[in-house]
């Protein structure tokens, strides 16, 4: 594990509110923050953490560790504790969060990231100004004592799984602690961290939301820094999806490449209605075909009808160990999207979303890595 440079001086805080309860550690980026600033084109060199970011973050793992499973339930008690605005009406947040002593060191370039954060250009100078590497910051978290436990739940959560700024599914602003009790400071095995998870996952059940309670988990080999093991997770997610045209290779030998993963391709193109299993990782996704001799390029975009994305349900992880890192990939619990549809200038061709893709995916990514897949909180 990575030493910090220096040891932050305590802060000067007010006392605690009676009722109140509050805890104060350390976080430090594992990988750089991607955007995420006032700015929505770039990053604050000197505030790369904001707290709107860590909010959104809060309350996104706090439905994910949820036990409940009706909606209705759900908003209500996230209303209660995370507030927002509802009509006309301005319900207050019960948590306060803050950061303060915020250093960030000048960003470089990070060699093999540009499948991640494609359309974007990572190899182009003005890329590093959407990164902010090497970050630190004291964070302060308040809020009731009678909800302390769903707050680190939450806090823990996005320790484990979750980042700041954009891109944070793909492994992008991952952060870790120094202080924070709930958690070790490093775990002694991957399995040490497997267990953690189940601790956190809600029993499985149908939920409308996505879910750590019937998660599946894919823990890969175990590298001696964190960009190591997260570009080692970038390769692999690149190697099974892949699709070998125009005599591309993969970054890691080995890996099976399902055919159900690129099957729809073929009847996109024809303008056929078609079944894509691909989808079920994430959309938008966009087709582009240079142009060869005796045949045109193809442009076309592949979303859901309504709306204008549906988030990956597998992220990237990394598992911290003493001075070491496994990357991990965990595929949450979610409803699909059944319609979805391929655009192009000239039409708009129908599909189905084929949910078996998570599973063709974190099956390749197992075999591939020598393991197994791990289940959270049993069936659904």
């Amino acid at each position: 594990m990575r030493k910090l440079a220096t040891t932050p001086p305590a802060l000067s805080l007010p006392d605690v509110a009676p009722g109140r309860w509050t805890t104060t550690f350390t976080v430090q980026t594992l990988t750089p923050i991607y955007k995420g600033g006032a700015n929505p084109k770039g990053i604050d060199r000197d505030r790369p953490f904001r707290e709107s970011s860590l909010r959104g973050q809060l309350r996104t793992w706090w439905r994910a560790t949820s036990p409940l499973t009706d909606v209705a339930a759900l908003r209500t008690a996230e209303r209660k504790l995370w507030g927002g605005v509802f009509g006309d009406q301005v319900q207050a947040s019960d948590v306060r969060v803050g950061f303060s002593q915020q250093h960030s060191r000048p960003a470089r370039q990070v060699p093999g990231t540009r499948y991640v954060l494609w359309p974007h250009n990572p190899d182009k100078e003005d890329a590093l100004a959407f990164h902010a590497e090497g970050a630190t910051a004291r964070l302060r978290v308040e809020a009731s004592n009678n909800v302390r436990g769903e707050v680190e739940r939450a806090l823990s959560a996005w320790l484990l799984l979750g980042g700041l700024g954009g891109r944070t599914r793909r492994g992008l602003g991952r952060v870790w602690h120094e202080g924070f009790s709930p958690l070790p400071r490093f775990f002694g095995s991957t399995d040490d961290w497997l267990r953690q998870l189940c601790e956190l996952a809600p029993p499985a059940a149908t939920r409308d939301w996505p879910s750590l309670g019937g998660a599946r988990v894919v823990v890969g080999p175990v590298k001696n820094d964190a960009l190591a093991a997260w570009k080692h997770a970038i390769d692999m997610m690149q190697s099974v999806r892949m699709s070998g045209f125009n005599g591309q290779s993969p970054p890691l030998r080995g890996v099976p490449r399902p055919a159900a993963l690129r099957s729809d391709f073929p009847q996109i193109v024809q303008g056929q209605r078609f079944t894509s299993a691909r989808a079920a990782l994430g959309l938008p996704i966009q087709f582009r075909t240079p142009r060869q001799p005796g045949r045109d390029s193809f442009h076309a975009t592949l979303n859901i009808v309504h709306g204008n994305r549906f988030p990956s349900p597998v992220l990237f992880a990394l598992v911290p160990l003493r001075s070491r890192y496994a990357p991990a990939f965990v595929a949450l619990s979610t409803p699909y999207p059944r319609e979805i549809q391929a655009k192009n200038k000239a039409n708009r061709t129908p599909g189905t979303l084929d949910p078996r893709g998570v599973d063709l995916f974190m099956d390749a990514a197992a075999t591939g890595w020598d393991t197994t897949v791990h289940s959270l909180g049993g069936t659904p």
